[in-house]
């Protein structure tokens, strides 16, 4: 192992500052939309599929605790007459489930639009607005 002198670990410290200060900030503040998976089932959720060309209903969440989250379920749940569980986008570190009953599935279908509540994560819930 080799030693190196005062001048060269400056340099090679100061390199990695901004990666240290940049990655949690990123990580813990990402905005990107990522698609909802069903968290029971991962693999069987049709927006997981690259190829799927069918579309979306998606929906940002309300702001709470200085973030919002979005959620999308594929537009071919909305004619389901069973409830499912979907999970929203990552912010904060953390993320929120949204749960849709047969019922709010039928007020999709009948109004255009409902509201879920989220799971609570992170000591607070968001409220998510579908819209078709």
């Amino acid at each position: 192992m080799s030693n190196i002198d005062r001048r060269q670990f400056i340099m090679v410290a100061g390199r990695s500052i901004p990666i240290t200060i940049g990655v949690p900030y990123l990580v813990a503040c990402s905005t990107d939309a990522e698609p909802m998976t069903g968290p029971s089932d991962p693999d069987n959720d049709p927006t997981n599929d690259p190829n799927n060309s069918n579309s979306v209903v998606t929906a940002v969440s309300t702001v709470d605790a200085g973030h919002s989250h979005n959620a999308s379920i594929p537009e071919s749940d909305v004619a389901s007459t069973q409830g499912k569980s979907y999970g929203a986008s990552s912010a904060s570190g953390h993320v929120h489930t949204v749960t849709f009953t047969a019922a709010d599935f039928e007020t999709l279908r009948t109004t255009g639009q409902v509201t879920i509540l989220s799971s609570s994560d992170a000591g607070h819930t968001h409220s998510f607005t579908f819209n078709t």
